[in-house]
């Protein structure tokens, strides 16, 4: 407390407790408890939502608490979306449009592995919305070329997702770096942040899971291989 008052102080600021939430991701639950009446945060029990993104206690339920809803949400708006008078040109824009900055958003925001599952259910949504249920006339390969390859730039999801991917190992990896966050979390970790994305698999898995219990944006981005 002696903290925020500090904080307030400073800033000129006054922290509304009745509308501020916090998440317990690290405190032994003995501590957490012991801690509650001293705080008059809501305390959420396993997730709260931020910038319209779930933040879970635990790493491994982000895609279930993310990337699942977006998808019924995604069927639901396709399906009002479903008008005859629509052609498949303008179908293909409506994805664009709409589609692809939800998702891409997701993406960036949750550096997550996705199951194939969901990627596939993704790709089977998107064509049946263009083609209207029909068999496709044109080739999931030739619509997501580019317009120079002679497509018509369909937003290829998966190679979207292993470009978020990238970017992370990039940012990762790039010396004197201005993102504030990189050296936060390269203090958890103890070592330089760009040796993360060429260490071992054990190893790697072991810090990522570490970052992501202490609130980082890391997850589960360790390499394939030893």
């Amino acid at each position: 407390m002696v903290a925020f008052k500090d904080y307030g102080r400073l800033s000129n600021l006054k922290i509304n407790y009745l509308k501020s939430h916090i998440l317990n991701v690290s405190v032994p639950d003995s501590r957490a408890q012991a801690l509650k009446p001293y705080f008059a945060f809501t305390w959420a029990a396993d997730k709260i939502k931020y910038l319209g993104i779930w933040l879970s206690s635990q790493g491994s339920h982000l895609f279930r608490d993310n990337f699942p809803p977006l998808l019924t949400l995604l069927q639901r708006d396709l399906a009002n979306w479903n008008y005859p008078h629509i052609s498949w040109l303008g179908r293909i824009a409506v994805i664009k449009m709409n589609v692809q900055p939800r998702l891409l958003y997701l993406l960036q925001t949750i550096p997550i592995d996705l199951p194939r599952a969901f990627l596939a259910s993704l790709r089977s949504l998107v064509a049946t919305y263009i083609w209207r249920g029909k068999r496709p006339r044109t080739s999931y390969q030739v619509l997501t070329r580019s317009g120079a390859a002679g497509g018509l730039a369909l937003p290829n999801f998966s190679l979207y997702h292993q470009a978020c991917h990238l970017q992370r190992v990039v940012e990762w990896s790039r010396e004197g770096s201005v993102k504030l966050w990189r050296a936060v979390e390269q203090e958890l970790v103890g070592r330089p942040m760009t040796v993360l994305p060429w260490l071992p698999l054990k190893v790697g898995r072991k810090l990522a899971t570490f970052l992501a219990i202490c609130g980082g944006n890391v997850r589960n981005m360790a390499p394939d291989s030893d």
